[in-house]
C-alpha cells in the first residue's frame, strides 16, 4: 500500500450480520429500525464488518450508491459509518463468511451477487 493509499476515501462499505438474517435484508434491505443504535452500521473495513457479524455473513455496497446525506462517520470507531436510511436489497452483494482455521484468514462466497 502506498502512502496515498491511505488518503483514498473507501470505495465499498460493509455490513456484518448473522445468516438468519439474510432473508429479510434479501426482501427488505437493511432497516435502521432492526438497530439498537437508529442507524445501519457499516465500515471501510472487511474484517472489522465480519467480527460484527460473528463471522457469518457480509455485506458490501458501494459508498457512491448511498445518500451522502444520510451517511456519516461514526465516532464509536475509526473505520465505522453510520447511515440512517434504508439500503436497499438492489444496492448489495451478500457474502458468507468463512473462517480458515488453518491460514487464519477469511473466505467469503457468493450468497447473491
Amino acid at each position: 500500500m502506498g502512502i496515498l493509499d491511505y488518503f483514498k476515501k473507501p470505495e465499498y462499505l460493509y455490513h456484518g450480520t448473522s445468516l438468519d438474517r439474510i432473508p429479510n435484508i434479501q426482501t427488505e434491505g437493511l432497516d435502521p429500525k432492526y438497530s439498537t443504535g437508529g442507524a445501519v452500521f457499516l465500515s471501510d473495513s472487511v474484517g472489522f464488518s465480519a467480527f460484527w457479524g460473528h463471522l457469518e455473513a457480509l455485506l458490501r455496497v458501494k459508498k457512491d450508491d448511498l445518500n451522502p446525506d444520510l451517511l456519516k462517520k461514526s465516532n464509536r470507531y475509526e473505520s465505522e459509518y453510520e447511515y440512517v436510511g434504508i439500503i436497499p436489497p438492489e444496492i448489495l452483494t451478500i457474502r458468507r463468511v468463512i473462517l480458515n482455521k488453518t491460514t487464519g484468514e477469511l473466505e467469503l462466497t457468493a450468497v447473491r451477487e
